[in-house]
């Protein structure tokens, strides 16, 4: 079988597999986020309303907040978010370790500020937060040395490993035929998409396929495209069976990065989303918002009833207006057909608050805008932001974790391939050779959700600490140096803001060195004054001291008598 035939018969599979998520997705995006879905490739740069269904916006703008509060709290422009470790801590006190470990994190910064892989983040959390998959594409730059892209809902399909790591993305899209044959050259495109572009439809659209996959059969001895771990083909996606693909090649790391906010089994596809989990409220808010309309419409404007013999009169419903009646219709009203109470607004509103309020809870609003939006006359103390630092992260420490795993730490190392194999980072020294190196992620969040862990190990010493003082005993219980490096580490300091245990243990030697010599001093300047008082004191008259040594020294005492 072609290799074109096997890549037909899995995007197909997968394509059967994906059909169940389609209608769930759409709703997301009729209610929730719009243009963010896009199953057929014809929708592609179609400017048509496509927010006709939403009249009260609180879920859209709900899902705004929580993908800049993700930005800000895990992977922020402004501020440090992650750091390069060895994975044996003792390698920092190597000069050169530290050194390139600096290097190599002063470039990737530069690289992420540079180029725009924060553009795609900020669009990533949106889509994961609302559609619980979200998918992007990055690949080597000559401009910017990476470059990103966020891929639609709809337009990808995904398979994971028997670890449950997505391992596998079929991309159907469409590219111009000038892109096509700017990216893959004349020779390689179909027969049509080449007359297409030799008479100047360079606009036009052509369906294209990416499949990349683990690789099946590869040569380790070798180091072509064609042995790389994994298998990227691109093909014209209605090209005649026969016709070879536009392009076999490689990549030595998986260039789509998927993250899926939460997965349900061996489930491929995301699940448990604020925008899932909401919809249900999304959707009832608009019927309520047109009800609330539609009272409001017939208290302003209701229909009127009017006897017969007005019907060919003048009636006006102008304000102070006068419409007069027939002396034969007297007592007769002219009248609104329907009253409606004006009190169902009020009800109507009530409600519309109440999901509004369920909406914001799921997409965690009040806890991104909890001091923005407390209206209390009293300012917010600092343990109630450490509380409510707590309760955020309880939440959405899984979420943290997972964006870790299959968001971020994918995205870094790609970056940091790209970066050695263009020579703009150095080779590691030997002692970091065959992958010795850790992320440690320092935004926000993750410092938030370490320190969840910090209040347990405060509370212990506190109580240990008032414990001491009826049984001082109590200090020979805990490893006061083992917790405090812990604690730091909770903390989010820098490894070299501690000192090495070596270096605490000469430390704490000198210290007990010099308080003993100190001690000597004090013991020597004792006896010297005393010495001194003694020598300088009056014996010839009669007091204790000269009673004493009379006794003692031969005034008729024991001793002398012996």
């Amino acid at each position: 079988m072609s290799l074109r035939s096997l890549v037909m018969n899995r995007l197909t599979a997968l394509t059967t597999e994906r059909s169940t998520w389609l209608a769930h997705w759409q709703d997301i995006s009729d209610f929730i986020y719009p243009r963010r879905f896009r199953y057929l490739t014809t929708e592609r740069n179609k400017g048509t309303k496509r927010n006709d269904k939403i009249i009260n916006n609180k879920a859209t703008l709900s899902a705004r907040v929580l993908m800049s509060g993700m930005q800000a709290g895990l992977t922020s422009p402004t501020r440090p978010w992650v750091r390069m470790l060895p994975v044996d801590l003792v390698l920092l006190l190597i000069p050169r370790v530290t050194d390139w470990l600096e290097i190599v994190e002063k470039t990737v910064y530069q690289v992420l500020a540079r180029s725009n892989i924060y553009n795609c983040l900020h669009e990533m959390y949106g889509i994961e937060g609302t559609f619980a998959t979200a998918a992007m594409y990055v690949e080597e730059d000559a401009e910017d040395d990476v470059r990103g892209y966020v891929l639609p809902v709809g337009q990808f399909l995904i398979a994971s490993s028997f670890r449950q790591q997505v391992d596998t993305l079929y991309r159907d899209f469409g590219m111009t035929v000038g892109q096509l044959v700017s990216k893959f050259g004349i020779n390689k495109v179909t027969i049509n998409t080449r007359q297409r572009y030799e008479r100047g439809d360079l606009d036009g659209y052509v369906d294209v396929v990416h499949a990349v996959e683990p690789r099946a059969v590869r040569d380790l001895t070798k180091l072509d495209n064609l042995n790389m771990e994994w298998q990227s083909v691109w093909m014209e996606k209605a090209a005649p069976a026969e016709w070879p693909p536009l392009l076999v090649s490689g990549y030595e790391e998986f260039p789509y990065m998927v993250a899926r906010w939460f997965v349900t089994g061996e489930d491929t596809y995301g699940s448990g989303s604020p925008g899932m989990d909401c919809l249900g409220d999304a959707k009832a808010i608009q019927t309520l918002e047109r009800r609330k309309a539609q009272a409001i419409d017939k208290i302003v404007n209701p229909p009127m009833k009017a006897p017969m013999s007005l019907k060919a009169s003048r009636v006006s419903l102008l304000p102070g207006d006068t419409n007069y009646v027939p002396d034969n219709v007297a007592g007769q009203m002219f009248e609104p057909v329907v009253k409606i109470d004006p009190s169902v607004v009020t009800v109507a509103e009530s409600s519309i608050r109440e999901h509004e309020g369920r909406i914001k809870d799921t997409f965690y609003t009040s806890l991104f805008l909890a001091m923005l939006e407390d209206d209390r006359q009293q300012p917010i103390t600092a343990r109630e932001v450490n509380e409510r630092h707590e309760e955020k992260m309880l939440q959405l420490g899984p979420t943290v974790e997972r964006n870790e795993d299959e968001l971020l730490s994918p995205l870094l190392n790609r970056i940091v391939q790209i970066l050695a194999r263009k020579g703009r980072i150095p080779p590691p020294p030997p002692e970091l050779a065959g992958g010795r190196v850790k992320l440690e992620y320092i935004s926000i969040m993750a410092q938030a959700q370490k320190l969840l862990a910090t209040s347990a190990t405060e509370r212990f010493i506190s109580f240990v600490g008032s414990t001491s003082a009826i049984n001082k005993g109590v200090l020979d219980v805990p490893n006061f140096d083992k917790i405090l490096r812990k604690y730091a580490e909770m903390l989010g300091m820098e490894p070299d803001d501690l000192n090495p245990e070596e270096v605490v243990a000469a430390l704490r030697k000198q210290a007990a060195a010099q308080a003993q010599m100190q001690q000597a001093a004090q013991a020597s300047t004792v006896m010297a004054q005393n010495a001194k008082v003694a020598s300088e004191t009056d014996m010839s008259g009669d007091s204790a001291l000269s009673r004493l040594m009379n006794t003692v020294g031969g005034g008729g005492g024991p001793l002398a008598r012996a």
